[in-house]
């Protein structure tokens, strides 16, 4: 398993959909609640990485290589309790390049 250090952090992901014309509350009074913004856009591209067997899939892990955004980079996702954990690295090289630590 990867090192936990500055480039990690713990991922717990909810999502919702509701209808457009749903007035959302203002949500900006909430504990822990640091910014509440306006939709942004961003041209995302990203490569995922795996065994031939998928074996990376089979366990809940994730392994991805993104451009453009805010966090672009190398992501490792590993399962951890109701969240995940996730490493990130910066760029370089191409998708064969997979950070020594994340490999």
């Amino acid at each position: 398993m990867a090192k936990r250090g500055p480039g990690s952090h713990l991922e717990i992901e909810t999502k919702y959909d509701v209808d457009a014309d749903v007035d959302l509350p203002d949500l900006s009074g909430l504990p822990d609640v640091d910014a509440v913004l306006g939709p942004t856009e961003h041209d995302l591209e990203a490569t995922y990485v795996d065994t031939a067997e998928l074996a990376l899939a089979a366990a809940g892990v994730t392994l991805r290589r993104r451009t453009g955004g805010d966090d672009e980079g190398w992501h490792l996702k590993l399962p951890a309790g109701n969240g995940r954990h996730e490493e990130h690295r910066p760029l370089g090289g191409s998708a064969d390049d997979v950070p020594p630590d994340l490999a």
